[in-house]
């Protein structure tokens, strides 16, 4: 919906749709989407069966001219001037071949992504970009990194409080440049000043043995309250008492549900700079691809797996209860910051 003064795109409220007629509209996503991968596929396969015989008359043509023009003909020129047919040629070919993939891969995010993330409540899909990393930086929950690559990014807006979700990648120091980290990555962006102190709550030991005596140096080691399950998590703050009441026994239940919802990876979630929560989700599977082309599209069991992972997203601001009153649904709001432009190279980090 774009606002009438300025034209720019405004975010709606997220609405969230009830499993029944979110699997409802999905049948008929996916229904779409695979008949485009069908039609994609038969278009690719049969570009390939033109290649393959058009490369085979190539070759016998071009043999036959060199073999002609040298042999019978005696003219060296000639006969090489017909080389370059088989070196030029099959490349372009190929490529045309492989375009109709390309074309899936691009009609796939730019057609059935946008309509998901409008199922899944409103959302808004942008196939590149993800969460600006000077945003991110102060969190200090990232690893040290010398690239941020982000792609496939969902923003929204729920109860007048910023959301993206983004799957990023950070690539580490060595000449692979192997990721440090690949997975999820989810901002929100509170009313001002609702957070007094810099928090984390961590299950990543890693980190917490690493950075404890540096990049948290200033803060400290502060005890969950009695009779809440902590399980693998740790929590470190400047403001103890805040802390406490951030990890309270809700919060600590929804930690351990989006654990459990993404394989159990080790989840850092951060409050910091006043108004800002950053989570970092560690997630191998690659969520929002079309995958192989020759393969069926996702089914509904994971589009409603996704489904569930946003709204448990969605459900930590009910549980910190940062909203403001006034800005519950159905009142304007304004949109969420652009936060889109990753860097694809930066500087690393201090650790």
């Amino acid at each position: 919906m774009a606002d009438k003064k300025t034209g720019k795109q405004q975010m709606e409220d997220v609405v969230q749709l009830e499993d029944e007629k979110f699997s409802a509209e999905m049948k008929d996503l996916i229904r779409k989407a695979e008949a485009d991968r069908l039609e994609k596929s038969k278009q690719y396969l049969s570009r390939k069966r033109l290649y393959t015989v058009s490369m085979m008359a190539l070759l016998m043509g071009t043999s036959s001219a060199f073999v002609g023009l040298f042999l019978m003909g005696g003219d060296i020129r000639l006969a090489l001037a017909a080389v370059p047919l088989c070196i030029i040629i099959p490349p372009l070919l190929n490529q045309w071949a492989n375009q109709a993939l390309k074309d899936y891969t691009t009609g796939f995010k730019a057609t059935f992504m946008p309509e998901i993330a409008r199922v899944m409540g409103k959302l808004t899909f942008h196939p590149t970009g993800g969460i600006g990393m000077k945003f991110m930086a102060p969190a200090r929950i990232l690893p040290a990194h010398t690239a941020y690559q982000a792609e496939d990014c969902f923003r929204g807006k729920y109860k007048g409080i910023a959301l993206t979700v983004s799957e990023a990648r950070l690539l580490g120091k060595k000449k692979k440049a192997e990721p440090v980290f690949d997975g999820v990555l989810v901002m929100l962006k509170t009313q001002p000043d609702k957070f007094k102190g810099h928090t984390i709550i961590t299950s990543d030991h890693n980190a917490a043995n690493n950075w404890q005596k540096s990049r948290w140096k200033s803060l400290q080691r502060v005890e969950i309250a009695n009779g809440i399950k902590a399980g693998d998590f740790q929590v470190f703050a400047d403001n103890p008492e805040e802390a406490v009441q951030l990890a309270d026994q809700d919060f600590m239940a929804l930690m351990h549900k989006l654990s459990e919802l993404f394989d159990s990876p080790p989840i850092s979630a951060a409050f910091y700079a006043g108004n800002r929560v950053l989570l970092a989700i560690p997630c191998a599977e690659n969520m929002f691809e079309p995958g192989d082309i020759f393969m069926p599209v996702a089914s509904q069991s994971h589009a409603l797996k996704c489904k569930k992972e946003v709204e448990q997203i969605l459900h930590i601001i009910d549980v910190l209860d940062v909203y403001e009153p006034d800005n519950t649904l159905g009142t304007e709001a304004p949109p969420p910051e652009p936060e889109s432009e990753p860097e694809q190279q930066k500087k690393p980090e201090e650790s």
